[in-house]
C-alpha cells in the first residue's frame, strides 16, 4: 500500500507539473499574442506613415530639376521615389519617353496612389499615342478623386484623347508682326541690270523700308479606316506683308496644298498637290502649280527617318512697273530631293537634305 501510494503521490505530482508547465505555456502564449498582434500594427501603421511621406516627396520631387541623375543612381537607391522621379525628369528631357514611361510605370506598382505619378505616366502613354492604356491611367486616376490641378490637368488630357481619336482633325494658327529690310527694292550695288545677257542702267537706289506681317493658316485631315490608306489632308495658308514705304512691294499670298497619306510593307507614300497665287501691290504677280511625291521609312533600327521626294511644277509671272521683265521667268521646274532626320530628345532634331533644282525658263 505504501508503494503504490507513492506511486500515486508521483503521479500526481507528475500530473500538476505538466499541468503547471501547461499552464504557464498559455499564460505564456497569452501573453505574447497580444504583444505580436500590437506589433503587427505597429509595423503596419509605420509603413503607411513611411507610405505617405514617400508619396508627399514625389510631389516635391516634381519641383526638382532632373539634370544630373544617371542610371546608376537609380541603381544604388532603387526603392527611392525622389531618384526616380528625378531620373525619370532627366529621361524625358532627353526625349527618351519609353524609359521614361518604363520607369514611371515602376514607380507606380511601388506607391499605387500616387496620383501625381500616375498623371505623369498617363500623359507619357499619351505622347507615345499609346491612348487606350492613357485612358485607363486617367479613369484609375478619377477614382482616386484628385483635386486642383492634377483634376485640371487629367481633365484636359482627357479631352485631348478624344480629340486624338477622333478620325476629323483641324487645327489653325494666326502670327503677326513686323521687319526691317535693308535694300528692301533689292537694287544692283553697280546700278546695273542684266537683262537676256544685257546690261542696263536703270535710275534708283537701295530702300530700306519697314513691314508690317500677318501669316495665318488652317489644316484639316481625315484618318480612313483602311490598312494602306491612312490619311487625307489639306492646308491653307495666307500671308499679307504691308511696306510702309514701297507699296509697291506689298505682297498678298494665298496657298493650297492637299495629298494623302498611303502606307505599305517598305514605307510610307505621301503624294501632294501645290498652288500659290501671289500679288504685288494688288497687282497678280505669279502663279505656280506642282505636284510631288514623298517616300519616308524609317532606317538604322528607327533611329533615322529616311526620306526621298519629287517635285515637279509650272511657274508663270506677271510684268510689273518695279519688275518689268518678270515674265522671263516663266516655265517648268523640277527639284529633287533626298535626306535624313534625326530626332535626339523633345527639343533637338538634326536633317540632311541634298536638292537639286532644274527651271526651264
Amino acid at each position: 500500500m505504501t508503494g503504490n501510494s507513492g506511486w500515486r503521490r508521483g503521479l500526481l505530482l507528475g500530473l500538476g507539473g505538466v499541468l503547471a508547465v501547461m499552464a504557464n505555456a498559455t499564460a505564456t502564449y497569452a501573453q505574447d499574442e497580444p504583444s505580436e498582434a500590437s506589433e503587427t500594427v505597429r509595423r503596419e501603421a509605420r509603413e503607411q506613415v513611411a507610405r505617405a511621406k514617400a508619396t508627399q516627396s514625389l510631389a516635391a520631387g516634381a519641383e526638382m530639376p532632373g539634370e544630373g541623375v544617371a542610371y546608376s543612381d537609380v541603381l544604388s537607391d532603387p526603392d527611392q521615389p525622389e531618384i526616380n522621379l528625378l531620373y525619370v525628369k532627366s529621361l524625358i528631357a532627353r526625349g527618351n519617353i519609353q524609359l521614361a514611361a518604363a520607369t514611371t510605370e515602376r514607380l507606380l506598382l511601388i506607391y499605387p496612389e500616387a496620383d501625381d505619378v500616375r498623371l505623369l505616366y498617363a500623359i507619357l502613354l499619351y505622347r507615345m499615342d499609346v491612348l487606350d492604356e492613357a485612358s485607363v491611367q486617367l479613369d484609375i486616376l478619377e477614382q482616386h478623386q484628385p483635386t486642383g490641378a492634377i483634376k485640371a490637368e487629367a481633365a484636359r488630357y482627357r479631352e485631348l484623347i478624344k480629340q486624338r481619336l477622333s478620325p476629323l482633325k483641324r487645327s489653325a494658327s494666326l502670327s503677326i508682326g513686323m521687319h526691317y529690310d535693308t535694300n528692301r527694292n533689292s537694287f544692283p550695288d553697280n546700278d546695273l541690270f542684266l537683262i537676256r545677257d544685257t546690261r542696263f542702267r536703270i535710275p534708283g537706289g537701295e530702300e530700306n523700308d519697314w513691314g508690317r506681317i500677318a501669316i495665318g493658316s488652317a489644316q484639316i485631315s481625315r484618318d480612313i479606316e483602311q490598312q494602306n490608306l491612312q490619311q487625307v489632308f489639306a492646308d491653307i495658308a495666307v500671308l499679307r506683308d504691308d511696306q510702309v514705304e514701297i507699296d509697291e512691294l506689298d505682297v498678298s499670298a494665298f496657298l493650297l496644298n492637299g495629298g494623302v497619306l498611303y502606307r505599305t510593307i517598305y514605307g510610307d507614300l505621301i503624294p501632294r498637290v501645290h498652288a500659290s497665287w501671289i500679288e504685288l501691290n494688288e497687282q497678280k504677280y505669279s502663279q505656280d502649280y506642282s505636284v510631288s511625291l514623298l517616300g519616308q521609312r524609317p532606317v538604322f533600327k528607327g533611329r533615322i527617318k529616311a526620306f526621298a521626294e519629287v517635285t515637279t511644277g509650272w511657274r508663270r509671272y506677271n510684268n510689273t512697273r518695279l519688275l518689268p521683265f518678270s515674265s522671263e521667268q516663266d516655265g517648268d521646274y523640277q527639284r529633287y530631293e533626298i535626306g535624313g532626320a534625326r530626332q535626339f530628345d523633345a527639343l533637338t532634331a538634326l536633317r540632311v537634305t541634298a536638292a537639286v533644282n532644274n527651271i526651264d525658263a
